[in-house]
C-alpha cells in the first residue's frame, strides 16, 4: 500500500535492481519520514513519612501503592489505574507479614 492510501502496483520486470527494491520499500513503509519522539516527563509522590520520590518515564502513571511504615524509601508500584492500585494495596495489606499497611498516594507529573 502506498502513503496515499493507494494500492500501488509494480511488475517484477520493471524492477531493476536492488535500488528498485529500496525504494519501494521506502514507499510502501516511509523509511525517510521522521518519527514524533515521545516526550518524557516526571512523575513525582510524597510517600506517607513526607518522603519525596520521582523519576522521569513515558507512561501516565497517576497512583503509586507505598507502605506507612516510617523508613520507607519507595514506593511498591506505580500504576495508571486507581482501581488496580488500590487493589495491590489491598493484596498486600491481607497478605501479612509487612510492618505497615499499604495506601494509595496520588502522583503529579511534571512536562520537561
Amino acid at each position: 500500500m502506498a502513503p496515499s492510501g493507494e494500492s500501488k502496483e509494480v511488475q517484477l520486470d520493471q524492477i531493476k535492481g536492488v535500488e528498485d527494491l529500496v525504494s519501494i520499500a521506502r514507499e510502501v513503509h516511509q523509511i525517510d519520514k521522521p518519527t514524533e519522539k515521545a516526550t518524557k516527563h516526571r512523575v513525582r509522590a510524597t510517600l506517607p513519612n513526607g518522603r519525596e520520590v520521582s523519576f522521569k518515564t513515558l507512561k501516565n502513571y497517576r497512583y503509586l501503592v507505598a507502605s506507612t511504615h516510617e523508613n520507607t524509601k519507595l514506593g511498591v508500584k506505580w500504576y495508571e489505574d486507581f482501581a488496580k492500585a488500590e487493589k495491590r494495596a489491598k493484596f498486600y495489606n491481607n497478605k501479612g507479614g509487612y510492618p505497615a499497611s499499604f495506601v494509595v498516594v496520588p502522583v503529579t507529573r511534571d512536562c520537561d
